[in-house]
């Protein structure tokens, strides 16, 4: 639902102003914790790291289904794709994307 993404200029930027960072080769996740209750995501996947539409889709709808099945609280987040996303199989890309949830969740426990 549209309450748990990043829609707009401002929101984005609150995310890159002082944003934290979780690190795989493909992507990269950068996240800030808020005050409001639900966990909120904005991808930007780029034509310049996925050149065919039907991949950044495929990579996009994959992002959604995984952040939705996850539970994480007060925390903005903004996925970047990089090069070499599209070449993952799709059951790769899901346990990437695991890790990264688990580590966020470390990183939020810390801080």
């Amino acid at each position: 639902p549209k309450n748990k993404r990043l829609l707009n200029k401002p929101e984005f930027d609150y995310v890159f102003s002082k944003a934290k960072r979780v690190f795989f080769p493909e992507f990269l996740i950068l996240f800030r914790e808020q005050n409001s209750g639900d966990a909120r995501i904005g991808l930007a996947v780029s034509k310049k790291s996925i050149q065919k539409a039907v991949d950044r889709n495929r990579c996009k709808r994959l992002v959604r289904d995984s952040f939705r099945m996850t539970d994480l609280a007060k925390v903005d987040m903004i996925f970047l794709s990089r090069k070499g996303l599209a070449k993952l199989s799709n059951s790769e890309l899901n346990k990437k994307l695991t890790l990264a949830w688990l580590k966020l969740r470390d990183l939020q426990k810390r801080h």
